[in-house]
């Protein structure tokens, strides 16, 4: 209570006024003024300090004009009326605040508690209206802070099925705001159509069972346009552990997912650019490597062609000639299937990789990616070295490992690549956070280069971070690296010292049992398999020799064929055969009619067939064929061996039609 609020006490008698005065001055410490005349109250009113006026009657009407503009100009003063019992009550402004108190006397003992009430009541009136003022005060600043932070807010009462939502969260779903609450279908109303039945399901989990909640979705405004949102919402619980309230927030975070969509787009062109370059690198070796396999093939078939003109025809010596063309012939598929590896822009396809097995493959194009004054060494010292990992993705890591290696070492040195086993457990000191417990293979890249300063050690993962000139790097190499490791449930490390060179681990978790023991078996397939048939295939190839050759392969192996140059010829023979087809065989990309656009119609008469389509090309081609609508469609890469087409055809026929 303020001790410095003056009371004023008017009344028509000086004599009662004096001896009130007196009387309430001995009971409370405020500050009491006897009012000689309106000019006197007219002075004390413009002092400011005036909380309480005690008048009698006689002197009201004089006073309320006065207390009357007093109550619209500033805050308003409480007033108490003495009137005698008995006596009239005069006529009271609207302006102002009276309490009305029927005493015989002014001085009477009750006047000290009276007053002492009425400044209690003003003090509770001043600390509500300050409360609510601060209340106002922090509620402007919660709209002001989730307008700035586009941060959404909402209240859902579940007792009373009231939801109530903040400005910025109905500016967010473009709904008209206002105090009032709204209802959940209006607010579940604006979300898309595919999103709609997750968020119902999310909201029912936490009305049910207390479930707290965070999703991505979409809305869709009343002008038409769609946002992506980030919803987050807790939910709170009476004393018996009911739900009673959900309480969230909504953020709007397309320009986000924009910019990431945006990161994302150019971190696959400049992955892509790398494999360019990448392939600029293999080029020029692998065009020598071609004119060898050439020379090779061409050479033993004069000379098997020779021996077959010889008096006495050696079949051993024919025989060794074969074999040596054929020996070339895998070693350009080999190389064909590297220049498509490096060369493709689609994502790795995920599947069982022996990481053995692929540094094999690639030492050679690895070989000729370096320099002539640097060398590499590949040991193999892992026991499981089978991972789950897309080949292209492996490739890139390996590639990306040993380029920067070579242009760590100027003036040339040596390159170590290494894989070997290793087992973490959860306290393991290498691991990074976030990394799992359990076996992982090591792929160690070890180089005698320059070596990378201590400042910039803990910075090469950056994206962006080079310390290679502006043309001779991105800056992305080993964060792509480090991405496809964590993706794969791995990670990398690094260590270096200046002047000696540098190690990069590459750790993959091993794969499970099951597709360890798959691998091993893909590893090593039976050759003397059976992988003929009595099945009719309808083989459609533009390219003459291939065509002729493979359908020779599969006729000697039981298959009956028919032969097609082009998706014309393959749909007039489907029609006049009267007997049914079992297997379509087809390009891809053929003159006229696509090979999709072929088995789509074939298999709308015919639909218990079943496709298979060969490419030369990456796979993209089949991005849009629905293996269920055309025959269970499989893709098998050129180039192949007949044994290669004989195996996938039995898989394509045998497959049960529902895994297809």
């Amino acid at each position: 209570m303020d001790e410095s609020a003056r009371i004023c006490l008017w009344h028509d008698s000086a004599d009662e006024a004096v001896h009130a005065a007196r009387l309430v001055g001995s009971r409370l410490r405020n500050p009491v003024v006897v009012i000689r005349d309106a000019d006197h109250l007219a002075d004390e009113l413009a002092g400011g300090e005036v909380a309480i006026c005690v008048l009698d009657a006689a002197v009201f009407e004089r006073a309320a004009a006065l207390l009357d503009g007093r109550a619209r100009d500033r805050a308003s003063i409480g007033v108490l009326l003495v009137v005698r019992p008995g006596a009239s009550v005069p006529a009271v402004p609207p302006g102002i605040k009276v309490r009305l108190l029927r005493l015989h006397s002014p001085f009477c003992a009750a006047l000290p508690v009276l007053i002492d009430s009425e400044l209690a009541s003003q003090a509770a009136e001043r600390e509500l209206r300050e409360t609510l003022e601060r209340l106002e005060r922090h509620a402007a600043m919660l709209q002001d802070a989730e307008r700035v932070a586009g941060v959404g807010s909402f209240v859902w009462d579940l007792a009373r099925d009231r939801l109530w939502i903040s400005g910025e969260f109905a500016r967010i779903r473009g709904l008209q705001w206002s105090d009032d609450f709204v209802s959940f279908e209006r607010c579940v109303g604006v979300a898309h159509d595919e999103d709609r039945p997750r968020i119902v399901a999310a909201v029912e989990s936490a009305r049910v069972d207390g479930l707290p909640f965070a999703l991505d979705y979409r809305i869709v405004r009343s002008d038409g346009t769609t946002r992506c949102v980030h919803c987050e919402a807790q939910v709170e619980r009476d004393r018996d552990g009911r739900a009673v309230r959900i309480l969230g927030t909504e953020q709007d975070v397309t320009e986000r997912i924009d910019a990431e969509s945006d990161r994302e787009r150019l971190e696959s062109q400049l992955r892509h650019a790398q494999k360019l370059e990448a392939l600029g690198r293999f080029a020029t070796g692998a065009a020598h490597d071609f004119n060898n396999v050439l020379t090779t093939i061409l050479g033993h078939s004069q000379l098997a062609r020779l021996a077959l003109r010889a008096p006495v025809v050696s079949v051993v010596d024919v025989a060794e000639h074969l074999i040596a063309v054929e020996a070339a012939c895998r070693r350009a598929t080999s190389l064909t299937r590297q220049l498509l590896t490096i060369g493709r822009r689609e994502p790795s396809r995920v599947e069982r990789l022996d990481l053995h097995a692929v540094l094999v493959d690639h030492e050679a194009m690895l070989r000729r990616l370096v320099r002539e004054d640097i060398s590499i060494d590949i040991r193999f010292g892992s026991t499981n070295p089978i991972v789950e990992l897309g080949r292209d993705a492996f490739d890139q890591v390996l590639m990306n490992l040993v380029v920067n290696a070579c242009d760590a070492m100027p003036k040339g040195g040596a390159i170590r690549i290494e894989t070997g086993d290793v087992q973490f457990d959860e306290d393991a000191a290498a691991m990074p956070p976030g990394a799992l417990s359990g076996a992982y293979v090591r792929v160690r890249v070890t180089d005698t280069g320059v070596g990378i300063p201590p400042e910039n050690l803990e910075r090469v993962f950056e994206p962006f971070f080079t310390t290679k000139p502006r043309d001779k790097g991105t800056g992305l190499g080993l964060a792509i690296i480090q991405g496809i490791s964590t993706q794969a449930g791995g990670f990398v490390t690094v260590s270096s010292r200046v002047g000696k060179g540098t190690t990069f681990d590459v750790h993959l978790p091993v794969a499970g049992a099951a597709a360890t023991a798959a691998a091993r078996a893909d590893a090593a397939r039976d050759h003397v398999e059976d992988l003929g048939g009595r099945e009719t295939v309808l083989f459609c190839e533009d390219e003459d020799r291939v065509r002729e050759s493979l359908a020779a392969a599969l006729r000697a192996r039981g298959y009956r064929v028919l032969e097609a140059s082009d998706a014309v010829q393959a749909l007039a023979i489907a029609a006049s055969h009267h007997g049914r087809i079992d297997l379509l065989v087809s390009d891809v990309v053929l003159t006229g009619m696509s090979g999709p656009r072929l088995a789509r119609t074939l298999v709308e008469t015919r639909p218990e067939l079943r496709v298979l389509f060969v490419s030369g090309y990456a796979p993209d081609e089949l991005d849009d064929v629905d293996a269920h609508e055309v025959g269970g469609a499989r893709l098998l890469e050129k180039p192949f061996s007949g044994t290669e087409l004989l195996r996938r055809i039995r898989q394509v026929l045998d497959a049960d039609p529902a895994d297809s």
